[in-house]
């Protein structure tokens, strides 16, 4: 029975029982008794047909009155009835039977698990579950509540045309990963990143937002510096299979701090305060030992952007500050399985301060696009000991054969994957990029040698859709410049694919 079916029950009940008692009330002054009896009997009858009962003791109570009421005359055994029905009606009935009986603790529990699971059916009912290419999206009717599931599987195989040093053919799964990302009250966001890596789980980006106070946002967790435009795309939206082997030496990677980030029109903005390097300590060549802290700065601006053209310029700076620590350049051939880099300072002691500064530039036009980047750090140490700087950078252009023009995201001024015009699953062909680059790095500075690397990469990419890519990359080493090392003058060519899912 609805709630306004059982209202116009009880004003029906109320008005004939109003109708039985008015000519009591009337009644000769030789029963004061029975006439005041009559009068509580309309107000009780009054509290009873229009007020709600909501709780079990205050029903069981009700329906003593009832009983004593109907008993001693007050009313009738019709009203009794149907006053009883509606109030056994209110407990969502069913397990009270007509007795005055207390409910037993089962019964009460059973009752609880029907209101519990009714709760949970319509709040399932309102939301809204799909699936699209970010993955499984749960989303509320009010919007103020969505969960994405998302993750990644990168499967790469290698070969190698050694030269001075033995190289092994090899396979592995770069990464494997999940996660977990969504909205609270619209205000709050959230992101939650596990890599299920060979030697285990490791976190990744790991952190709460807060973007209240719109254009800026407000990041606390495990999450990337701001610094540098290869560094800070995703490795699944990158060009080639492995960031330039400046951007893995030199740029900082993913630390526990505090971030803001705005843009407005042309401009993005990030800025942090961070402490120890990455949780995981996986991402990134270089390390520390030690406690340490930093601030991390980014800008960009966009002097040109149209739908399908655009002139990316960017500055990024951190500071980063040791207590008395130690810290490790190196980097490999951009080819993650090579485990043995092939230029390395190794440990730098007596670290006081780094300093890094980077300078980067991006056009697209059509379905050419360019970039590059410049990027140097000054390592300070202790004592009399000289300040040691390293420096890299690259080049690379790409053009997309079937026509479509490199996306961008300038909300963190950084580069989108590429959605094809015809994916496969459409009767298209998907679409197709070739990409050129070369890379430099040097590591070597005073009494420090750690090499001088040269590269150049040919990269060859397919994406049958939007969440699809194979990948093909042949590298030259150019030169290696590292006195005493093995590696020291090798010219190796590399040719790895990969197999990409990425949602």
């Amino acid at each position: 029975m609805t709630t306004g079916t059982r209202l116009k029950t009880r004003l029906s009940t109320f008005l004939s029982a109003v109708r039985e008692w008015l000519p009591r009330l009337s009644e000769k002054p030789t029963k004061p008794i029975r006439r005041v009896a009559s009068l509580l009997g309309v107000m009780l009858l009054s509290s009873l047909c229009l007020m709600p009962m909501t709780a079990h003791s205050g029903q069981r109570t009700m329906l003593e009155l009832l009983k004593v009421l109907r008993d001693n005359g007050t009313i009738s055994q019709e009203a009794y009835d149907v006053l009883y029905k509606t109030a056994l009606e209110e407990t969502d009935g069913t397990a009270m039977e007509r007795t005055t009986e207390t409910v037993s603790p089962a019964q009460d529990a059973s009752i609880s698990r029907s209101k519990d699971r009714s709760a949970t059916r319509q709040v399932i009912k309102d939301s809204t579950a799909r699936f699209t290419s970010r993955g499984l999206q749960v989303e509320s009717a009010d919007g103020d509540f969505r969960f994405e599931l998302g993750g990644r599987l990168l499967i790469d195989a290698a070969w190698y045309d050694e030269d001075k040093t033995r190289l092994d053919n090899e396979s592995e799964i770069r990464s494997s990963r999940l996660s977990l990302r969504g909205n609270l009250w619209d205000d709050w966001q959230f992101k939650s990143e596990v890599e299920f890596a060979q030697d285990g789980a490791e976190l990744k980006s790991n952190y709460l937002r807060y973007r209240g106070f719109k254009p800026l946002l407000i990041t606390l967790g495990n999450f990337k510096e701001p610094f540098g435009l290869e560094r800070w795309t995703s490795i699944s939206e990158t060009t080639f299979m492995e960031r330039a082997a400046v951007s893995g030496a030199l740029a900082p990677a993913r630390s526990l701090g505090l971030g803001l980030r705005s843009s407005v029109r042309r401009w993005s903005i990030s800025a942090g305060l961070f402490g120890d390097r990455d949780l995981s300590r996986s991402s990134g060549d270089d390390s520390s030992d030690e406690q340490s802290r930093a601030v991390t700065g980014r800008v960009t601006y966009l002097p040109l952007r149209s739908k399908t053209s655009m002139l990316h310029t960017g500055l990024a700076a951190s500071y980063r500050v040791f207590d008395e620590g130690q810290i490790r350049f190196k980097a490999r051939p951009e080819s993650h399985l090579i485990e043995t880099p092939f230029i390395d300072t190794g440990n730098i002691k007596d670290v006081d301060e780094v300093r890094r500064f980077g300078a980067e530039a991006a056009a697209v036009i059509g379905p050419w696009s360019l970039q590059a980047e410049y990027i140097k750090t000054e390592t300070h140490r202790n004592g009399d000991n000289p300040t040691l700087d390293f420096s890299g950078w690259y080049v690379y252009t790409s053009y997309l054969l079937t026509g479509e023009s490199r996306p961008y995201r300038h909300q963190r001024g950084v580069y989108r994957g590429i959605a094809p015009k015809r994916p496969l699953n459409l009767g298209g062909a998907g679409a197709w990029e070739l990409a050129l680059r070369y890379s430099r790095l040097d590591l070597t500075d005073e009494e420090v040698v750690g090499g001088e690397l040269d590269l150049f990469t040919l990269g060859l990419n397919w994406y049958p859709n939007v969440n699809v890519r194979l990948m093909a990359n042949y590298i030259h080493v150019l030169n290696v410049d590292r006195p005493g090392s093995v590696y020291d003058g090798d010219g190796s060519q590399i040719f790895q694919i990969r197999s990409q899912l990425d949602f």
